[in-house]
């Protein structure tokens, strides 16, 4: 068997790196001269590639220029390969493959003894549900005991019961018994069932919600845990996000029918081609309001902050205006570009020239659309 100090130190990293990441040999510590030549060549080689992750230290003090392990570290064959190449020392090649062999071999025979028979890794993945469910098991064991008074032979009351039985308080009990119709809900979605929690504090901040929202909030936590099963961190996280956003004070509608708002599309990607264009409040709800927009003809739903106010001074041309557009712009496709291309500005517009009110005109001429 050999060790560092049997070859230098490049050949030593070249031959842990034959066998990649399955050898983890213990290089904590040692340190040694190479030939100069070898020195120069790994130095470079380390330096102009970033996956070394600090496995070389480079002291030029201390060791003057002479490149030293100071971590244990398992080189990759990728990294290896690349180590061969950078080697300019022919005699650096004498006995590199000899420990890379030996190297190979002793992987090989571990990796062999610690292969699992089929028979062996089915019972590890039943241990490993057993493990995972421990706490809905629990939960389920208490909330009997619990509902069943099988305390009452020996303890007063449940509280005492946990403690002196299992050394945890009530809550502790309670929050584990809560666990238990989370756990039941959730094996109902086909969106969580196959990513169950395996703590009761994976679920603990969704015992107050209802089951739809359990489950809802809990599949998104396993996409964003990345298809497993989410830390609370993550659960948390998202059922304090859901909770603020169906909670919140919706603000108030400050607008009234028939009044004209400009809109202000914001992130809002559906009124993206409506920014900045004026319309009339054709409803108000509790929340939002429909504005129409007269040159498309649509009514948009439109929150408070997706509308501003238009100077009182103006609102009466922008409504004659409105309903001139609207006339037109029920023509469609009859309708020449340059003459929607003239109602899209105008759309924008909050006061209008004369030149163009009398543009409209003559667009309302060709088209013989009466203003009267």
């Amino acid at each position: 068997m050999f060790s560092p100090l049997d070859c230098n130190l490049k050949q030593y990293y070249r031959a842990v790196g034959a066998v990649g990441a399955v050898a983890h040999t213990d290089i904590s510590g040692f340190t040694s001269r190479v030939p100069k030549v070898g020195a120069k060549a790994l130095r470079e080689f380390l330096q102009d590639n970033p996956w070394h992750n600090g496995l070389v230290e480079f002291d030029e003090q201390a060791t003057n220029g002479t490149p030293a392990l100071v971590d244990e570290a398992t080189v990759t064959p990728e990294i290896a390969e690349g180590l061969a190449g950078e080697s300019t020392d022919p005699k650096l090649e004498a006995g590199t493959e000899t420990i890379a062999q030996e190297v190979r071999d002793m992987a090989a025979a571990v990796a062999e003894a610690e292969k699992l028979t089929e028979e062996e890794a089915a019972d590890r993945h039943r241990l490993e549900l057993k493990i995972g469910r421990a706490f809905y098991e629990a939960g389920l064991a208490l909330k009997e005991l619990k509902e069943r008074e099988l305390y009452r032979s020996t303890h007063r009351n449940f509280n005492v019961y946990c403690r002196d039985r299992f050394r945890f308080s009530r809550d502790k009990a309670d929050l584990l018994i809560k666990a238990v119709g989370v756990v039941d809900n959730l094996e109902k979605s086909d969106n969580c069932r196959n990513f169950l929690p395996t703590a009761e504090s994976q679920v603990r901040d969704l015992v107050a919600l209802s089951p739809e929202l359990q489950c809802e909030i809990y599949a998104q936590a396993v996409v964003d845990a990345g298809n497993k099963v989410p830390s609370r961190r993550i659960v948390k996280n998202n059922a304090q996000q859901c909770l603020k956003e169906r909670t919140a004070t919706p603000k108030p509608i400050p607008y009234s029918l028939n009044d004209v708002v400009k809109i202000r599309a914001g992130s809002n990607s559906t009124l993206r081609k409506h920014d900045g264009c004026w319309g009339i409040v054709t409803q108000v709800g509790d929340s939002a309001c429909h504005v129409h927009i007269s040159v498309r003809n649509v009514d948009l739903p439109c929150l408070p902050d997706e509308m501003d106010s238009v100077d009182p001074k103006y609102i009466l041309d922008i409504r004659v205006v409105h309903q001139r557009i609207a006339v037109l712009s029920k023509l469609d496709l009859d309708l020449d570009p340059v003459i929607w291309s003239m109602l899209e500005t105008l759309s924008r517009q909050t006061c209008f020239t004369q030149i163009q009110l009398n543009s409209l005109a003559w667009a309302e001429e060709q088209y013989r659309i009466s203003t009267l």
